[in-house]
């Protein structure tokens, strides 16, 4: 028996190869698509998978391109390098950013780098530490309000910055006053616990200096620095250094404590030493001259009720 004919088979198979150009591929995209990772708008997505939020970083997301919905910030605004977000264990962080700081380091931070920047008064917030960096020529021109502020650190940086008057709040106080006319006004830490002060440009803290209990430390080492009283009678530590040309112009004071204070340049403490409330007062008028108007050591009720101090003389100590 002969079999098929060559046309006969190519007829039974032209028929089958057109069909499968016809069968439905949708089966087969359905497939590959289970294989991309789905959007989600969750913490997490599953390993190998893109990731898309619509939120920042939720706590403990950190640096993390993960967030969850509605989450903080992965940063403090403008601040870089700063404590990651204002997340809620960090109450102090939307004060701060509210008053118009960014939360850096556990510090409410007000960057006022740029010349003339921060015109009016910088204000500090309630209960929290604060920095507050002028570095521009004439920054911060009102000032620095600090009053409610706890530990804080002040830096003056620009020629003519700080004009207004600086104050400290109920902690510790450090200021620095470093270039030309800055720190126009007083330097007032009446209310802190330990306070150091430098007045380092020329004509730098034009107001009086006063200090508030523990450790008073206020250096005025140029020209014309300090150009009021330094004020420390509520201090039981205190070190006074004027070591600039006619610098701490005013009356030098000391509490009931310690007292060591130094004027080493011509015309320096110009009004003298007051260390009647001291009970050991080491001064050292070198400048020729310098206390002017003498030096007042301390007197025996304050041998008997100053604080470290013995109790009568000759145990207390004079003015060396």
């Amino acid at each position: 028996m002969s079999g098929p004919s060559l046309d006969g088979l190519v007829l039974a198979v032209v028929p089958l190869l057109l069909a499968g150009c016809f069968l439905d591929s949708s089966r087969f995209d359905g497939a590959a698509s289970t294989s991309q990772s789905t959007p989600t708008t969750g913490a997490g997505a599953s390993a190998g998978g893109s990731i898309t939020t619509t939120g920042g970083g939720g706590a403990g997301a950190g640096a993390s391109s993960a967030g969850g919905t509605g989450g903080a910030p992965t940063s403090t605004s403008s601040s870089g390098g700063g404590d990651p977000g204002c997340l809620p264990a960090s109450a102090a962080c939307p004060v701060c950013e509210d008053a118009g700081g960014s939360w850096v380091n556990g510090s409410c931070a007000f960057d006022c780098t740029a010349g003339s920047s921060c015109p009016g008064t910088v204000v500090c917030p309630e209960g929290i530490p604060c920095s507050v960096y002028c570095g521009g020529t004439s920054s911060c021109d009102g000032g620095v309000d600090a009053t409610q502020a706890t530990d804080v650190t002040i830096r003056c940086d620009g020629q003519t910055s700080c004009k207004g008057a600086v104050v400290c709040g109920t902690g510790t106080c450090n200021v620095q006053c470093t270039l030309k006319d800055a720190c126009g006004k007083a330097v007032d830490a009446s209310l802190s616990t330990n306070v150091t002060v430098t007045c380092g440009g020329q004509a730098s803290c034009k107001g009086p200096v006063v200090c508030g209990t523990g450790t008073c430390n206020v250096q005025c080492t140029f020209k014309d620095a300090c150009g009021k009283a330094v004020d420390a009678s509520q201090s039981t530590d205190v070190i006074i250094g004027c070591s600039g040309d006619a610098s701490c112009k005013g009356l030098v004071t000391c509490g009931a404590g310690t007292c060591d204070a130094k004027c080493t340049f011509k015309d320096a403490c110009a009004l003298g030493i007051d260390c009647q409330l001291a009970c050991a007062c080491d001064t050292m008028c070198s400048g020729v001259p310098s206390c002017a108007a003498g030096v007042s050591c301390p007197g025996g009720a304050a041998c008997a009720t100053a604080t470290n101090c013995k109790s009568a003389l000759p145990d207390c100590s004079t003015c060396d």
